[in-house]
């Protein structure tokens, strides 16, 4: 009886395996430390989460675990490397070592305040114009597939701060070449993930952060900001919204690495103008109606601002030297020309979604090899 089961278990074994039958749904696991309502999750990884199901009929399948519950900010990088998670989102300067030259780019975050065009340039450069930039992720045991910009920063402080002058002595959170612009300010920057700023403004750890205006809602912001200056702090720009852990990207068959790629124009496109420009639009209304102080930085922030974009020709490629990174300038130079293609582009592009992801399959992922990423 036993080698009759066994037999027939065979023959069943072998039937499915050359019938052509769908092979087992593989199940991934996306860990984000951003929660579940913050425009990065809701607006961009969850509906391609479904996209990409529904395009490989269900044979590849993602898990959001948001909230930090497997990651935080800054151990991402090394949670995709180590396979603890099979991808999640990275942000460059929480790992300046490790991808140093990716921080080029982030660093460049007073060069274009067009949310849509900065995106474009930045993804552009990443996967197209600097194979150092994906030579890190690759040391680092990942694959970048997609990322994107977040519109221009402001300054949101859990106490009346509506001038420069005000801006002395502040402990602000800052990243990347925002510390030193926090520094031209006069304050000082203290380097904390966006949603660890939250509880610190509460304690008094913080007085200020260096904040998206969409983070008003998404992240609690609303609930900690009692004034706000209305003018650009930088903005972050390569992010990695999809960077895979190697292993996991070379589990999936050809078919499936391209079903992915396919899905990256659309996520970028929408996080950047659903989550981004027109969330700003929302949460802007919403502090205003909550009594929030917003003041326009006025001539003398303009004028410090000319200073730092200045200092910054200098002071980004001196620290990435020292990081290491043998030609910034030439990865900077790179950026600036695909930022000038996209500033075109974007006039074109205004806020559809549509019409963005369009222009990111043409400008960028009809150029690469899902076999050889």
């Amino acid at each position: 009886m036993f080698k009759k089961l066994a037999f027939t278990f065979f023959a069943i074994t072998l039937t499915y395996a050359f019938s052509g039958a769908p092979a087992q749904a593989k199940d991934y696991v996306y860990g984000s430390f951003f929660g579940a309502k913050a425009s990065e999750n809701s607006i961009g990884v969850a509906p391609t989460i479904k996209e990409i199901e529904k395009a490989t009929n269900g044979a590849i399948k993602w898990k959001l675990l948001a909230g930090g519950q497997v990651v935080s900010g800054r151990g991402t990088l090394a949670a995709i490397r180590d396979k603890l998670i099979d991808s999640g989102l990275v942000v460059a300067p929480f790992t300046r070592k490790e991808l140093a030259t990716n921080n080029t780019i982030f660093d460049m975050g007073f060069h274009g305040t067009d949310v849509v065009a900065v995106s474009g340039a930045s993804v552009e450069t990443i996967l197209v114009s600097c194979p150092e930039c994906l030579a890190e992720y690759k040391k680092n045991n990942a694959v970048f597939l997609g990322g994107y910009a977040l519109s221009p920063f402001r300054l949101m402080c859990a106490k009346k701060v509506t001038s420069l002058a005000d801006i002395a002595n502040k402990k602000i959170r800052a990243v990347g070449s925002t510390a030193r612009w926090i520094k031209l300010l006069g304050g000082a920057p203290v380097s904390v993930p966006a949603p660890e700023a939250v509880p610190a403004m509460q304690r008094g750890a913080l007085d200020c952060a260096v904040a998206s205006p969409g983070w008003l809602m998404a992240l609690g912001y609303m609930e900690v900001t009692k004034s706000l200056i209305d003018f650009t702090f930088g903005s972050p720009r390569g992010v990695g919204l999809w960077v895979l852990n190697r292993a996991a990207w070379d589990s999936m068959s050809l078919q499936h690495k391209k079903a992915m790629l396919k899905e990256m124009p659309m996520s970028q496109a929408r996080l950047t103008i659903e989550g981004y420009v027109k969330n700003d639009l929302r949460n802007f209304s919403a502090a205003r109606a909550k009594g929030i102080t917003i003041t326009k930085g006025g001539p003398k922030f303009s004028a410090k601002l000319l200073v730092h974009i200045a200092n910054e020709e200098k002071a980004i490629p001196a620290q990435l030297k020292g990081l290491g990174v043998k030609n910034p300038e030439r990865i900077m130079s790179a950026f600036k020309v695909n930022l000038k293609k996209w500033e075109a582009l974007s006039k074109d592009i205004g806020t559809d979604v549509d019409k963005f992801a369009k222009a990111l399959q043409t400008h960028i992922y009809d150029k690469l090899d899902a076999g050889k990423l």
